[in-house]
């Protein structure tokens, strides 16, 4: 496989915010928004922002192929591509469509780059915020040309500021063990955060390759700890049954896993 330039995938990003994406942030007729089997929202700009990556991701890396969230939800084998030997792009074109639809500016566009049962690559573009943050193995964490790397801080629960979903913010558990919980309903735009210290921790119950992949090198090359809730290394292919679990170091995941298993009785 040829030398990746990150800054030609940022530039395949941009290109399909530009001309794609950001004409339509908040804009979209009810005739172009449509449900998914899973009810999740799925809009004309998700299906044709995809198919651009698609189209100029692998001309920029030929012999390359895609798994898109779109392509994936209407051919479920499409995952089978990561069982290849070819390189795979995972492509999320707009993470938080709801946020999209609704004018919302924290939406992202994710990509990531997957080979030999390994993520090599991630790249998240928050493209109303102009954030666009990268990680390829063993080249560290960028924004532009600052090099990112999460909080060595040991710190206590009730200091820490972190990412919860739904069920879990409205536990009465929850309630007073951490100084701040939020939620912004987009995962690029957690690990975003992540990334640059802005939040300690998140937690995820949905799972999938196209939400995960790119945040999961960002965060590790960062020097973050990315895990399955009460098990092992994120896996790609597996849905964790308590959900993924990110922190910004290993004595932070530790602390929060075991006070999140607690409030869930694991």
């Amino acid at each position: 496989m040829k030398e990746i330039d990150p800054n030609s995938v940022n530039e395949i990003l941009n290109e399909c915010a530009r001309k794609i994406v950001q004409p339509y942030f908040g804009k979209l007729s009810k005739e172009q928004i449509k449900r998914k089997k899973d009810d999740s929202l799925v809009t004309e700009i998700d299906i044709k922002a995809e198919e651009f990556l698609k189209t100029y991701l692998k001309d920029f890396l030929p012999g390359s192929v895609t798994v898109g969230e779109e392509e994936a939800e209407d051919n479920i084998k499409i995952l089978n591509r990561l069982d290849n030997v070819s390189p795979v792009w995972i492509i999320d074109a707009v993470d938080g469509t709801k946020n999209y639809i609704s004018g919302n500016v924290n939406y992202t566009i994710l990509v990531s780059l997957y080979q030999n049962n390994e993520i090599i690559g991630g790249w998240l573009y928050a493209p109303e915020l102009r954030r666009q943050i990268w990680a390829l193995k063993g080249q560290g964490t960028w924004e532009g040309d600052k090099a990112l790397v999460t909080s060595k801080i040991k710190s206590k629960l009730t200091s820490l500021t972190g990412s919860l979903g739904g069920q879990l913010r409205k536990d009465e558990a929850i309630k007073g063990l951490f100084r701040g919980i939020y939620n912004v309903g987009c995962c690029g735009l957690e690990y975003i955060k992540l990334a640059s210290d802005e939040i300690d921790f998140g937690h995820f119950r949905r799972v999938k390759p196209w939400d995960h992949a790119a945040g999961y090198i960002v965060i590790k090359e960062a020097g973050g700890v990315s895990r399955e809730l009460g098990g092992g290394d994120y896996r790609l292919r597996v849905t964790p049954e308590y959900g993924l679990l990110v922190a910004s170091n290993e004595y932070l995941y530790t602390c929060v896993e075991k006070k999140l298993l607690s409030v869930l009785n694991i």
